[in-house]
């Protein structure tokens, strides 16, 4: 398993982070989040992953319950 570090950002400012050990940076912002992810459209509300090893980035937003990406979604303060 890889170590990520997942950020919840609002716009250009992160909100929470926590760091997650999965299988994939989908699965680590899922884990982390708590909420189903898709690939990152243009939403404020968006899951920032990065593979600490690599270093590569990946962006996802959140989806509504209609399986669209949700733009009014508000991302989860709490501390992991």
């Amino acid at each position: 398993m890889q170590t990520y570090l997942v950020e919840q950002m609002e716009g250009d400012d992160v909100v929470a982070a926590s760091n997650v050990n999965a299988s994939s940076p989908f699965t680590a912002a899922t884990m982390s989040t708590g909420r189903q992810v898709t690939l990152r459209t243009w939403e404020n509300n968006w899951v920032r992953v990065t593979d600490e090893l690599g270093g590569e980035v990946f962006a996802y937003c959140f989806v509504s319950s209609t399986g669209k990406a949700d733009s009014s979604a508000q991302p989860d303060t709490s501390v992991r």
